[in-house]
């Protein structure tokens, strides 16, 4: 375990978020066939004056770091001065981006800034692939043009690819192109259902057997163990003892929506509360509704967990859980990741 992961189940333990992912806009240039935001979705949105509020009220709270995200986060007018107000309060700052947008000078600025992560989502190695996940042309292009750029330049680049049934064939050859870049390569398998249901994402889903060919093959089953998945992420590494938190939710990670909308994680479908009218320490601590992720998050809530068979290869994500319905049991996904990698390690 490094400094950092020590820091964080430090942090988890009193309840300080370690990093928060902050959702600066539902705007988008691209239309993801994924995307669970709705960028119509923009009313309400938070002014980059009121975001820089909640960075304090975050500060105050003792967060180490904040992941900036959209939409597309670029696509917000002030977003730079978001990133200043950010360092002047000796907070780190990470993006997720398409970087579709991004000029050279805007990326030497970022570098300047002192970011300390630019991840960028790349979909498959094949123009055809990716641009028509993105739904606009020359997409890949510019992501992996930019992603190249800033790993010359010595920043940290990791790229995001969410594993669907139009691109899991390519997960072995996108992950050889981005290490040969300088590019760090994350895999993820969870697919979110749309807000306002403006997209059907779960049809992009894969069906049991893609996941099981997908862990059944060595090479790419250690790609995807390998990387730092969502799971692997959230993942509090407890001993699954009847009080232990399943995963960082509520703990370690917070997710706050454009809106001013407080999640216990970017997945978990109901807010703690509004920073409209509630202050962030209120909601985190005091809230009924974080007390009842709280005991929701225990793993004696999961009786079926303490006799499965492969539990000893499961990342349960209970929020994943709570979006299926599926009480006292993990996800569909985790199910199948699960017993798929235990006939991979067992040979059964």
């Amino acid at each position: 375990m490094g400094i950092l992961d020590k820091m964080e189940r430090k942090l988890a333990l009193k309840r300080i978020p370690f990093a928060v992912t902050f959702e600066v806009t539902k705007k988008c240039n691209l239309d993801c066939v994924h995307c669970y935001v709705d960028h119509r979705d923009t009313k309400h949105e938070l002014s980059i004056k009121e975001q820089m509020k909640i960075i304090d009220e975050l500060d105050d709270l003792g967060v180490v770091y904040i992941t900036f995200s959209g939409g597309e986060l670029f696509n917000k007018e002030g977003v730079w001065d978001l990133f200043e107000y950010t360092r002047s309060k000796n907070m780190g700052f990470k993006v997720i981006t398409s970087a579709t947008t991004l000029t050279k000078p805007q990326m030497e600025y970022l570098k300047e800034l002192g970011i300390l992560e630019v991840g960028i989502s790349i979909y498959s190695d094949k123009e055809e692939v990716h641009d028509k996940i993105t739904k606009r042309k020359g997409s890949l292009k510019k992501s992996v043009e930019a992603a190249t750029y800033l790993s010359k330049m010595g920043v940290k680049v990791v790229s995001k690819t969410l594993i669907m049934n139009v691109n899991y064939k390519d997960i072995r050859v996108l992950y050889d192109m981005m290490i040969s870049l300088g590019i760090i390569p994350t895999f993820d398998l969870s697919i979110i259902n749309s807000e306002n249901n403006v997209r059907d994402t779960k049809k992009y889903s894969l069906k049991k057997s893609d996941i099981y060919q997908l862990f059944k093959d060595k090479e790419v089953s250690d790609i995807l163990l390998d990387s730092k998945s969502m799971d692997e992420y959230c993942n509090m590494n407890y001993n699954f003892q009847p009080e232990d938190p399943r995963c960082s939710i509520a703990r370690s990670i917070m997710w706050i929506d454009s809106k001013g909308d407080v999640y216990p994680c970017l997945v978990y479908p109901e807010p703690l509360g509004s920073l409209k009218t509630h202050s962030l320490k209120d909601i985190w601590y005091n809230s009924d509704k974080v007390k009842e992720v709280l005991e929701l998050s225990k793993y004696k809530n999961y009786l079926s967990c303490h006799v499965c068979k492969a539990n000893p290869y499961c990342s349960p994500c209970i929020a994943m859980t709570k979006l299926e319905n599926r009480k006292d049991s993990c996800s569909s996904g985790s199910y199948y990741r699960a017993f798929a990698n235990k006939e991979l390690v067992e040979g059964v």
